[in-house]
């Protein structure tokens, strides 16, 4: 069976450049990066439709490794068939990597994080806004990092190579044994995944999975909003109840502002999300320059 789609449903020049405005905006994990497909695919540009959107959401949540990316192959298959598919997903991978790559550099050759630290300090509300939003357009539309530790292990134990050469090999080869096997899981299921697409069983077996889609992403909420404006957790062991709770003491009120403030970008302004990312990270270097004695 082929693996090719009749025709370009879109220019492949225009697909290329939307893909590239994508790949710039994959921040928040899974979450955060479906939201964004969701948001320029569905919504903006009326590429694919929400139903086939979430038949294919479905199928990659399906398959072992990461499904965003996986899910970026299939509609790009869908779009434009294999060069399309190999495009997104190449695209969808690349920035993310050659940004880990870089911070992994600056931590090596200076072993000073602080720069980076205040970055991510304004960076992490705003991920968490992404990914509140995530949740909402996920839910009611569809209800009806391993490189950096590969740098740093190799680059400390590099065998005969040269550190900077063992590093970037661990890197690149992380990423492959990550991302390259998912193109071969769409390209050989989607083609029979799409003659399902009409089947009334199958489909609401499908459906079942975005549900639970919605409750990853919510916990994954969850998970952000405990780590980003609290300090310490404690356990909450009562009966039958075994929970993580965040300590009200510990609270950050620098975090808890910038976070009102991306959810307020995020919600009301209806700003870009790299807009949004680039001032809550100019806000995070601030605050904590200006704490310094």
């Amino acid at each position: 069976m082929t693996v090719e789609a009749p025709h370009d449903v879109i220019p492949f020049r225009q697909a290329v450049r939307a893909w590239f405005g994508i790949s710039l905006q994959t921040f928040g994990g899974p979450a955060g990066q479906i939201a964004v497909m969701q948001r320029t695919l569905v919504e903006e540009r009326r590429w694919i439709g929400q139903q086939r959107f979430n038949h294919a959401l479905n199928y990659c949540m399906l398959l072992p490794g990461p499904e965003a990316q996986q899910l970026a192959v299939y509609v790009g298959w869908l779009l434009n068939g294999t060069r399309g598919g190999l495009v997104a997903g190449t695209l969808f991978v690349l920035p993310g990597m050659l940004a880990l790559l870089a911070l992994s550099a600056v931590y090596v050759l200076w072993q000073d994080t602080s720069v980076v630290v205040a970055l991510f300090a304004g960076i992490g509300p705003a991920v968490l806004a992404v990914v509140a939003q995530a949740v909402i357009r996920v839910a009611r539309r569809s209800l009806t990092h391993p490189l950096f530790v590969a740098f740093l292990g190799a680059y400390r134990d590099p065998g005969t190579l040269n550190p900077w050469a063992g590093a970037l090999l661990g890197a690149l080869l992380t990423t492959w044994v990550t991302f390259v096997p998912c193109f071969l899981f769409i390209f050989l299921g989607a083609p029979y995944v799409e003659k399902l697409r009409h089947n009334a069983a199958v489909s609401a077996a499908l459906t079942g999975i975005t549900a639970a889609v919605v409750g990853v992403i919510a916990g994954l909420a969850l998970y952000f909003a405990e780590h980003t404006l609290f300090g310490r957790t404690f356990v909450f062991d009562q009966g039958p109840f075994h929970l993580r709770l965040p300590d009200p003491a510990t609270i950050s009120p620098v975090a808890s502002a910038v976070t009102v403030a991306a959810l307020v970008m995020t919600f009301v302004l209806k700003w870009p999300m790299l807009r949004i990312l680039g001032i809550c990270a100019l806000l995070g270097l601030a605050t904590v320059l200006l704490s310094r004695p």
